[in-house]
């Protein structure tokens, strides 16, 4: 049996102990384990070896970046997608979700890892379930979802290779922006796959 998930670089505490958590899980059952970045162009420590390991010393403005990202040579080209699905199957998988609750979604606030430095015991709730009563998602989630996203971002050429700020606020309800933003940071939509699909889109913008 094998088991693929995304590596997660960042170090945060709930994310270290979460994967070491799935990993332990992973090796008692015998399931073999593949970790992948998915989330950036390239391996977080790929740009820390740059310069020589020294985190301080990482770009803090967009011109240094740019000049770190031509260190680390031509960005990958994002792995072809999948076409078939898996076989229909009956594993009779007990549910064991009682077992690690803290690994499940949050169902309140205080759940949500964050903000890190007040005690959860002192949050406290800006919504609860009646806020949410008659409402539907802005964003579909899913890999299909945010191919189609994509796609009907970069229909407008002229717009893409324009770039201009967004002109919405944040919790905007119609965004003028892309909206692609949420697949990314779920792991829905590859970056790689961004990054090519809007050069490509640019060089068809008329000059």
């Amino acid at each position: 049996t094998h088991m693929t998930m995304d590596a997660d670089e960042t170090l945060e505490p709930y994310a270290a102990h979460r994967d070491k958590h799935i990993c332990a899980k992973a090796l008692a059952h015998s399931v073999e384990l593949h970790s992948v970045p998915t989330e950036t162009l390239f391996s977080l420590k790929g740009y820390v070896s740059k310069v020589n390991g020294d985190c301080t010393k990482l770009p803090s403005t967009m011109t240094s970046f740019q000049a770190l990202m031509k260190k680390l040579g031509p960005i990958p080209k994002p792995k072809p997608q999948g076409q078939s699905c898996f076989p229909s199957c009956s594993m009779n998988i007990p549910d064991q979700s009682d077992q690690s609750p803290q690994f499940l979604p949050p169902t309140k606030a205080t759940q949500i890892p964050w903000p890190r430095d007040t005690p959860r015991d002192q949050l406290e709730c800006v919504w609860n379930a009646t806020d949410c009563h008659n409402t539907a998602p802005i964003v579909k989630g899913g890999e299909t979802a945010a191919l189609l996203q994509l796609k009907t971002a970069l229909s407008k050429p002229s717009w893409v290779a324009q770039y201009n700020k967004p002109t919405t606020p944040p919790n905007s309800l119609q965004p003028s922006t892309c909206v692609i933003s949420p697949y990314l940071a779920t792991g829905c939509l590859s970056p790689r796959t961004v990054w090519y699909d809007v050069a490509t889109t640019i060089a068809k913008a008329p000059a």
